[in-house]
């Protein structure tokens, strides 16, 4: 899997990260986009390995965003960090978009047969 982030952490905003987490211990997991404060959040719970460190950590593992849900459950000061969600963070993660592009072949295949089966009925009951 493989992602691109055109809006990447700035140092300003790991500094923030860093600071503000620096005595708190942080989760992440293998397939994961962003790093959590508890390992009880509800995007997390499903995850069978996770890693724990620092902030700091979880950013060098390319975890750049804190989860927003574990942010305003810690009631964690987010001033200048970057979290998921945010309206200016743009990733496009290339496994999703390859599976959309399935699904949204496997749509136009399912309605070229419908059409197809449509056409045969209809000439069917005109012979």
């Amino acid at each position: 899997m493989s992602s691109y982030d055109f809006n990447p952490i700035s140092q300003e905003q790991q500094q923030a990260a860093i600071h503000e987490l620096q005595a708190t211990l942080v989760y992440w997991s293998p397939h994961g986009h962003v790093y959590h404060t508890s390992i009880a959040g509800q995007a997390i719970t499903n995850s069978e390995e996770l890693t724990e460190g620092t902030a700091e950590q979880a950013i060098a593992a390319g975890r750049e965003k804190l989860c927003k849900f574990c942010a305003k459950r810690d009631d964690i000061n987010t001033e200048g960090m970057l979290l998921d969600g945010d309206p200016d963070d743009v990733v496009i993660d290339t496994q999703e978009e390859a599976g959309a592009d399935d699904a949204l072949d496997t749509v136009d295949e399912a309605i070229d047969d419908a059409l197809e089966l449509e056409e045969d009925e209809t000439e069917a009951e005109t012979k």
